[in-house]
């Protein structure tokens, strides 16, 4: 009896050991897990950080884009003469258009020529523009020598097809009445060369200037 006592005491030793062997051996593979399972999360970024960091990225690379040295707004300066109300030199932002330049100076005055004027002409830095009055002898500001020709030499500049360039080579001939010859003509053919000075602005002096220099025919 005491055989089996000593007996069945070291049974129940031997499975207390055994049991308390498998608890053990199953809690480490439940911390071996849950310490396997921490590190996978550290190894991967939380969806919302990376939403958010990829949101950041956007907008820096949307802010690069943006040029600092955009210069739509540059002020330039530019000055208006002339049939203006106020004429002067005006600060105005680049890509104005003339008629605005017009308002700044006052508007126009009531004699004002309008009649080769482009008011949605933009303006450039440092322009000088000048507005003539009605039936005012005005030549461009901008003065060259003209070129003369001689006739026994030279081709005449045929005023019925002549170019404005080639109008503007005739002595005392500037932009405006290149223009203004350009504008009769096409209304009505010269068809003698002293018809020319039905133009205003050339009268008898500035056609005896010119009238061996040119032709219509």
């Amino acid at each position: 009896m005491e055989y089996l006592s000593k007996k069945s005491i070291i049974t129940i030793a031997l499975i207390l050991l055994a049991g308390a062997f498998y608890f053990y051996y199953n809690s480490m593979q439940s911390d071996g897990m849950l310490i396997a399972l921490h590190s996978n999360q550290d190894t991967h970024t939380n969806p919302e950080e990376d939403s958010n960091a990829d949101d950041s990225t956007y907008d820096s690379n949307e802010n690069a884009l943006e040029d600092p040295s955009d210069d739509s707004n540059k002020m330039i300066y530019v000055d208006i003469d002339g049939a203006v109300n106020n004429p002067g030199v005006f600060m105005v932002e680049q890509g104005t258009r003339l008629y605005v330049l017009i308002d700044a100076a006052g508007g126009l005055k009531s004699n004002a020529d309008t009649k080769y004027l482009n008011r949605a002409d933009v303006v450039l830095d440092k322009q000088k523009i000048y507005i003539p009055e009605i039936d005012e002898f005005y030549e461009s500001p901008i003065i060259e020598e003209p070129t003369i020709k001689s006739p026994e030499t030279d081709q005449k500049v045929n005023i019925n097809r002549a170019s404005q360039k080639e109008l503007e080579s005739l002595p005392g001939i500037g932009e405006v009445l290149a223009l203004r010859i350009i504008d009769y003509r096409n209304g009505k053919r010269f068809e003698t060369i002293e018809e020319i000075m039905n133009v205003s602005g050339i009268a008898s002096g500035k056609f005896a200037d010119m009238k061996e220099l040119i032709t219509v025919n």
